[in-house]
């Protein structure tokens, strides 16, 4: 069994997007972003991301050529997306969007979750954040934590998250 959602924090939400898995991990575009409160409680954040696991689901090859050779799909749910948040929490534009935001991912697989840091490095382009000898950095813990527990260890881990445009 494999689930994967990706997490983003901005200093005005915290959305939570779950992922189609296929040869890649790809946006389920079938199912809006959960959008957050930055306040919101670590009880109510790992709840909204276990919730978010459950809508992620490995897709057959058939599916995977499907949405691989229809992108825009996946252009038009993003634009859409990115026009909703500009509208609704006040940034001007995509840029400022991705200037204020931490990306990582939580994952599921073989019954071990993991939590991904990440790093970006342009607009909207992100990989795993690395230690100072350039080991990727990434959390493991057993699938059984509570909803707070989880709530706190993304928390904890977006700590590791690093981006270009932000200055620790």
């Amino acid at each position: 069994m494999k689930k994967d959602v990706i997490v983003e924090k901005t200093s005005k939400y915290i959305s939570i997007q779950s992922y189609l898995i296929g040869r890649v991990s790809m946006t389920n575009i079938n199912k809006s972003p959960v959008f957050l409160d930055t306040t919101t409680s670590l009880k109510k954040l790992g709840e909204a991301i276990y919730l978010e696991l459950e809508n992620s689901r490995e897709i057959s090859g058939k599916e995977f050529e499907y949405y691989w050779n229809n992108d825009d799909l996946f252009s038009s749910f993003q634009e859409n997306l990115n026009k909703d948040v500009m509208r609704i929490y006040g940034y001007k534009n995509y840029r400022q969007i991705c200037k204020d935001t931490l990306f990582l991912s939580v994952s599921i697989n073989n019954n071990i979750l993991y939590i991904t840091p990440s790093h970006q490095d342009g607009l909207g382009t992100f990989g795993t954040a690395r230690d100072r000898y350039g080991k990727a950095i990434e959390f493991t813990y057993p699938i059984d934590l509570s909803d707070e527990e989880l709530g706190k260890a993304v928390m904890d881990a977006f700590e590791y998250s690093t981006s270009i445009y932000k200055k620790k």
